[in-house]
């Protein structure tokens, strides 16, 4: 990688190699990640080897995702130029990930992210209470967060002020947001045009199996067979790695 790069390409070349054999380590990447906004951090991410343990291994994928989601979401901060280096960024980092979880694409990645992050939501409504107010999100039939505020019986049209800093009221409120959002795709730009919102209605309204989601769309399980250990890195402006 030395020789074979100019500038600190061979850094950069490395770094991925590293982290390809696992010489990397997902506190350290995301350290970079969140400190520095390190966009080579973020694409060395989803190419670190997950665990062989399989529950393990979903809570690997779901936070790494989320890692991802979160610097995609705070480039909308910055200007549009850098904004759109980010974007890249982050969609090179989802095309990572997707190989090393065993996804097709990071298209069916997002799917089975997504509807992992709500399968709490799929068995029910969730509730946290606080001063005597409490506070429901659930997923109605057609794939929307919905909240409900309550207090002694009594339905709120929202929630009080002093109560949305409450850590658990505060979660809530965060996820109901981050369900609502337009999906990774639409945020980046897709050559695809899937339909997140039914995909979600359908999970909501039990006819699609969290597990599943891959199979009811495309034929297939949601995970290929035997995933090939790839990572896509870019080039800089000189085509140099």
């Amino acid at each position: 990688a030395q020789y074979a790069s100019g500038g600190g390409g061979h850094k950069r070349a490395q770094l991925f190699a590293n982290a390809l054999l696992g010489k990397e380590t997902v506190g350290e990447v995301t350290k970079r990640i969140k400190d520095k906004r390190n966009q080579d951090a973020l694409r060395a991410l989803g190419l670190i080897p997950l665990s062989a343990d399989d529950d393990k291994q979903k809570r690997e994928v779901l936070e790494r995702y989320k890692i991802i989601q979160t610097f995609l979401r705070e480039s909308k901060k910055f200007g549009s130029q850098r904004q759109a280096s980010e974007k890249l960024a982050s969609l090179i980092a989802m095309e990572n990930l997707a190989r090393t979880a065993g996804y097709a694409d990071p298209q069916r990645l997002t799917w089975a992210m997504e509807a992992e992050d709500i399968a709490d939501l799929v068995q029910g409504p969730v509730s946290k209470t606080s001063d005597e107010v409490t506070v429901t999100l659930s997923i109605d039939a057609k794939g929307e967060p919905q909240l409900e505020i309550t207090k002694k019986d009594k339905t709120l049209k929202d929630i009080p002020s002093k109560l949305k800093k409450v850590p658990e009221i505060a979660e809530l409120l965060e996820r109901k947001r981050d369900i609502g959002k337009q999906n990774f795709y639409e945020a980046v730009g897709s050559n695809t045009d899937p339909n997140r919102r039914d995909v979600l209605k359908g999970i909501a309204a039990g006819t699609v199996a969290v597990g599943s989601l891959g199979a009811m769309y495309f034929g297939y399980g949601a995970k290929v067979d035997a995933p090939l250990r790839v990572g896509i890195i870019g080039t800089g402006d000189e085509g140099s790695v």
